[in-house]
């Protein structure tokens, strides 16, 4: 206390204490909540507060609205249970997350039946026919895994030209190629199951115009060993096969008078070869892949 002998005033100091706080930012949207639960598997109830510098954002208060005869309950603070298939309606509250009241939010999260994971897929095409669209389908094993829709893509085209739309294969060379088989969440909740498959791309098998008949050659592309087979062997006495690089140096010439033959050429190096038929009238050339 300050105070005057002559004019007996009397002056008193205050302090005075100012406090600026932030303005408050409200909690407008609760994201990234799990829209789906499996029976008898407990679920983490994870979310994203918006926007992201809330004042309060946590902690969130999950409580269940409507079990909707799922059995649902939450224990230990976020982890939904079940114990049947259903829908149920969860609600998320934080508190004061309006600044001067509670945020609240409410979903609806899918209990599905008890999970059942992808084992297998089988059945899938392994060879498919140059510019022929071949359709790629498979089989999910176990035939109750809850997950089953496949999504095709290609993990490893080599040398082809290939492209798949939906689960359709277009090809534009021959060879080999990697696909991959991907079911979401197959083998569990964020884990797919996915499976690789070789499919080989083969030329149209020949069916061409030898004289009086007709003249197929299979398999091709081959690994080593292919067959000749005509369906009218009377109509010509012999013909002559031959079969040269692409170059054009001969490796191979002989003489048949048979129906049907095979021919090794598994200690050809991989490649293009052409495969030419002659009945002494007319002549037919066949390409062939070996790999």
């Amino acid at each position: 206390m300050l105070g005057s002998a002559c004019d007996d005033e009397i002056y008193d100091e205050v302090t005075f204490t100012v406090r600026f706080d932030s303005p408050c930012v409200a909690v407008t949207n609760i994201e990234d909540v799990p829209t789906t639960a499996t029976v008898g598997i407990p679920r983490i109830l994870y979310s994203s507060v918006v926007p992201a510098n809330a004042t309060k954002s946590s902690p969130i208060i999950w409580s269940v609205v409507s079990q909707c005869g799922t059995g649902a309950t939450i224990t230990g603070g976020n982890i939904l249970n079940a114990t049947a298939a259903g829908t149920v309606t969860i609600r998320a509250t934080i508190t004061n997350g309006k600044c001067n009241s509670d945020y609240t939010q409410d979903f609806n999260i899918i209990v599905n039946a008890t999970f059942v994971p992808v084992a297998n897929i089988t059945g899938v095409p392994s060879n498919a026919t140059l510019g022929t669209p071949l359709t790629l389908t498979g089989t999910v094993e176990p035939i109750n895994a809850v997950n089953r829709t496949i999504v095709w893509s290609i993990e490893n085209a080599g040398t082809i030209c290939a492209t798949i739309t939906g689960n359709i294969l277009s090809t534009k060379s021959v060879g080999t190629l990697t696909v991959r088989s991907t079911i979401t969440n197959g083998v569990g909740e964020g884990i797919n199951y996915t499976k690789d498959f070789v499919i080989t791309v083969d030329e149209p098998t020949s069916n061409e115009s030898l004289g009086l008949q007709q003249i197929s050659v299979y398999p091709n592309p081959t690994n080593g060993i292919i067959s000749l087979q005509f369906s009218a062997i009377n109509a010509v006495e012999a013909y002559h096969v031959t079969i040269s690089d692409m170059i054009g140096k001969f490796l191979f010439r002989k003489m048949y008078r048979e129906p049907l033959v095979q021919i090794d050429i598994r200690n050809y190096p991989a490649g293009v070869y052409l495969l030419i038929v002659h009945d002494g009238k007319q002549q037919t050339i066949v390409r062939i892949v070996k790999y």
